[in-house]
């Protein structure tokens, strides 16, 4: 009886074709899902627009069945009572649920718990905000429709915004006061009263903010006439407008930030879970408006590199107020920059005791300033992981841990911190900055994979100017490739003066100076910014280098030296040329570094043991000099050297042991530091080689040489490297004709520079054999 009953249930729904039309329903579901997908990708739509339809249909799969079984068969069926009423009302609350519940956003925008180890070594348990509930506000200066002499305004009304807004762990906020170098890069200045509504946005789109605040205001008879106006970046769309006549800007920012915490925070059940403490603006930077006025003229004064402009605008600021904290670490770092060390250190010494006073963010930020002022690098890094694991929605400590582990070329590190950022939802930020690493590490198909996933992201960008994939076709040694894509680049922006700045690079590769020099110098007259000028002088420096030209050398470094201290200060200045001891070391030019040493002692004679360190160092490990090398490998200068840089110790002894002959050791170190920091072999690959060729391995110093050459066809060093090698296994012939391109390229060396004098011995010892 079972049985039979069981049989005549499966043959009536098929009889009803109930499996043929629910298989149907989701089919046609599946398909529409691709769609959407397709959709939200290529045109940027809001990507909950699929989750939105997927809750909508699977709502509604209850009366999709009671349809299917009533009214499968073949034939006309009449409707049930009960159909009449269920099926519109399982539709109506599909569609409720599908538009009331806003997809990812509203399934897991709730809190999560986290355990830290505190700076005190306490392991707490922390509430932080979903990825789904941060959001980034990037805030551009205000027009100023009246006087002149309220420029300031401009700048304190986003500043106290951000400060305000930043107290909530959900909001990220990207300064007024940092948007100088984009204002420049699109032929402005921060201190513009008109810039167009267009750039504004395409700044805030490649700044991968959510919303940008901008505003106006005039003074009045009655108070400040002030409008702010915030838009959605995505759509450009106004999200919130405010108008009113103000007479106090705290109280202002107070009133105005609650409006916007409630428009970008409804009331929901997921937000009840999570809370922040509110302080008063006026407790955030200082509550005398007079104070606060020469704050922000201290700090466009800096912007503008007017230091002794700076220094007096912070002087009048405390002065006005001699308890805020904001105003005495901003007088710190001034101090720290001119160079009086000790003066910095007590101020922020001073403040310590009192950053309970402020929000979390600001007393990480001001920690960091002090742990880097008195050196503390292993501080400073276990705050920005604290501050990581405290925030993990939060940028900026990711951003840091990266950029600090890939200048000190421990890019292992660099890479992994990245990994985290992209698991808690930085893709848009991070995507870019992985691709980067990847191509330093030559993980391509890695790089890529990335690259691809950062233009899904961004459809409306085109992959067919992106200028990392040029680099990766570079590294593979694929230079007409890579060439044509920069070329295309070009025919879309012929003022693209980062393109020509990277066809110079590529030009060098090859081996092309003259060329490379083109380039950089079309590149130069494009530019706009000085920070983007400085670093093309710098390649220009960098060809010279490659080439052996010792007097243009002299020229272009002149020239660098000059544009760098015209923007910079005096202690940037100084230490920013001596990053640069190896290469004038290498182009004979050490009495160069040695003037500037001395003029650096005397302004800055706190740093004077530091600046001899760096610079000693990095010489004589360039000039391979042993004598000097050990004057400056003393436990005092290594400890500089490698509190900044992870495994120095080994690259250091691996130079110690080329210089007292012993090879082997040299490259088991070698290796050892290239495996440890992540770094590719070719920034490596002549040293090693040489190390294989003087211990009798000519396979493995062709090897070397070879792979190399590949992705590096026009460096010198490496063709002569393989040159010698050649020779030294007894194939004469074959060592002439690699040198013949050695002499092509060198064919401007001069005296003077580091490889001259091997260069004509061996060339006189080729000659010989003839």
């Amino acid at each position: 009886m079972t049985e039979h009953t069981q049989k005549s249930f499966w043959a009536d729904l098929w009889e009803r074709r109930f499996p043929q039309f629910l298989f149907t329903y989701f089919g046609i579901v599946w398909g529409m899902t691709q769609f959407l997908v397709f959709l939200t990708t290529r045109y940027d739509l809001p990507h909950n627009i699929v989750d939105k339809f997927l809750l909508f249909c699977t709502i509604l799969l209850p009366a999709i069945c009671i349809f299917i079984y009533n009214h499968g068969r073949p034939g006309r069926d009449s409707w049930k009572s009960y159909e009449k009423i269920f099926i519109p009302l399982n539709f109506l609350a599909a569609t409720g649920a599908a538009f009331l519940v806003n997809g990812n956003e509203g399934l897991q925008a709730a809190p999560t718990q986290i355990e830290i180890t505190t700076e005190e070594g306490k392991t707490e348990t922390r509430l932080v905000p979903s990825i789904n509930q941060t959001k980034t506000l990037i805030f551009f200066p205000l027009k100023n429709n009246g006087k002149e002499e309220d420029n300031w305004i401009k700048y304190s009304i986003p500043k106290l915004m951000e400060v305000d807004l930043e107290q909530d762990m959900r909001l990220f906020c990207l300064s007024a006061l940092n948007r100088s170098y984009d204002y420049q890069s699109h032929q402005h200045s921060i201190e513009d009263n008109e810039v167009p509504f267009r750039t504004q946005l395409k700044i805030a789109q490649d700044d991968i903010a959510d919303y940008m605040v901008t505003g106006e205001y005039n003074r009045s008879e009655t108070g400040l006439d002030l409008t702010i106006q915030i838009h959605d970046v995505s759509t450009g769309e106004l999200f919130f407008q405010k108008t009113e006549t103000i007479a106090n800007q705290f109280e202002y920012v107070d009133n105005v930030t609650k409006e916007v915490m409630e428009q970008l925070y409804l009331k929901d059940a997921t937000n009840d879970d999570f809370s922040h403490l509110d302080l008063p603006v006026e407790d955030l930077i200082t509550a005398n408006e007079r104070a606060l006025e020469n704050y922000i003229d201290a700090r466009i004064n800096r912007i503008n590199n007017r230091l002794p402009e700076t220094i007096a605008s912070i002087d009048n600021a405390i002065s006005q107020d001699q308890n805020s904290i904001v105003l005495t670490s901003y007088k710190a770092g001034i101090d720290f920059l001119t160079g009086n060390k000790d003066a910095s250190v007590n101020k922020l010494e001073g403040v310590l005791g009192r950053l309970d006073d402020l929000p979390e963010r600001q007393k990480f930020r001001i920690k960091l300033q002090y742990y880097n002022s008195v050196e503390q690098r292993e501080n400073a890094l276990k705050l920005m992981y604290l501050w990581k694991d405290l925030y993990p929605r939060d940028y900026e400590p990711y951003a840091d841990l990266m950029q600090y582990n890939q200048m000190t070329l421990n890019l292992n590190q660099a890479k992994e911190v990245g990994l985290e950022a992209l698991e808690n939802g930085h893709g848009k930020r991070v995507l870019s900055r992985l691709a980067d690493i990847c191509i330093q590490q030559q993980n391509f198909e890695e790089a890529e994979k990335y690259i691809d996933e950062y233009y899904k992201i961004f459809p409306n960008k085109k992959k067919e100017e992106n200028k990392q994939l040029p680099v990766i076709y570079m590294k593979q040694g694929k230079f007409e490739e890579a060439e044509g894509l920069y070329n295309n680049i070009l025919l879309n922006n012929p003022s693209d003066f980062a393109t020509m700045r990277d066809l110079g690079d590529l030009h060098v590769t090859k081996g092309e100076f003259t060329e490379a020099f083109t380039q950089y110098d079309r590149a130069l007259s494009k530019s706009t910014v000085a920070q983007d000028s400085i670093g093309i002088i710098t390649k220009k420096i960098l060809v010279t280098t490659a080439s052996g030209e010792c007097k243009r050398f002299e020229d272009v470094s002149s020239e660098l030296r000059t544009v760098i201290k015209r923007n910079t200060n005096p202690l940037q200045y100084y230490f920013g040329q001596l990053q640069f001891s190896g290469i004038y070391a290498m182009m004979g030019q050490e009495k160069i570094v040695s003037q500037m040493i001395e003029e650096a002692s005397a302004k800055f004679p706190q740093n004077a043991g530091l600046l001899q360190c760096i610079s000693g160092f990095i010489m004589s490990m360039v000039k391979a000099d042993k004598e000097e090398f050990e004057k400056y490998n003393n436990p005092q200068c290594r400890n500089i050297i490698t509190s900044s840089t992870p495994n120095f110790d080994l690259l250091a002894d691996a130079l110690l042991q080329k210089m007292d002959g012993n090879h082997q050791e040299c490259i088991t170190l070698l290796e050892a530091y290239i495996d440890s920091t992540g770094q590719s072999s070719e920034y490596y690959g002549q040293w090693l080689a040489e190390s294989y060729r003087k211990l009798g391995d000519y396979k493995n110093a062709k090897k070397f040489c070879e792979e190399n050459l590949i992705i590096k066809p026009g460096d010198p060093t490496l063709l002569m490297e393989l040159s010698k090698t050649q020779l030294a296994e007894g194939n004469a012939e074959q060592a002439k004709k690699t040198f013949e391109k050695v002499q092509e390229l060198w064919s401007n060396i001069e005296q003077g520079y580091y490889y001259y004098d091997d260069f004509k011995d061996y060339e006189k010892e080729l000659e010989s054999l003839e």
